[in-house]
């Protein structure tokens, strides 16, 4: 699209001991604050104000942004092409050209159809964001990750830089 958002002004105010879901890993997040401005074909129109992301440090997406495909888009997927396939069957083949065509649909429609039903049935439920984020380590490091100094222990604030970790 010729729409989306500019992020400039980029500035890391805090970070954390996060779980990344694109990692698969405890890693640290680091948040960001930055001027979000709205642009239609590469040109601002309207400034959006100032917003705060998390990033992760090793991949730099959103920790918590969903990476898997949910079971029920899967279960979906299985009903959406089982009807796909049994409606193939029922097309009658009048004319010789339409043999390949409706053959490709019948046994397409049963291949992908089958396809994601092994993938619901071997779908192994994971630990919910909320429960991987109650394993991770307690975050408390001695020194700021930005500018390596020496943290206040009360205020868990970098003095020089105003990062905080959180």
């Amino acid at each position: 699209m010729f729409t989306g958002r500019y992020r400039c002004c980029r500035r890391t105010v805090a970070y954390r001991g996060d779980y990344c879901l694109s990692c698969d890993c405890y890693t640290v997040s680091e948040q960001q604050r930055t001027l979000d401005i709205f642009h239609v074909y590469f040109l601002p129109v309207l400034p959006l104000g100032f917003r705060r992301h998390w990033h992760c440090t090793k991949c730099k997406d959103d920790p918590h942004a969903r990476v898997q495909t949910s079971n029920g888009f899967k279960i979906l997927g299985v009903i959406v092409f089982s009807a796909f396939a049994v409606l193939s069957w029922l097309i009658p083949m009048e004319q010789p050209d339409d043999v390949a065509v409706v053959w490709t649909m019948r046994i397409g429609g049963i291949c992908v159809a089958s396809i994601f039903a092994i993938s619901v049935v071997v779908h192994k439920p994971s630990l919910t964001q909320q429960e991987k984020m109650g394993e991770i380590p307690r975050f408390a490091p001695e020194n700021c990750l930005v500018c390596g100094e020496e943290f206040d222990d009360r205020s868990r604030e970098c003095v020089p830089c105003g990062i905080e970790y959180l």
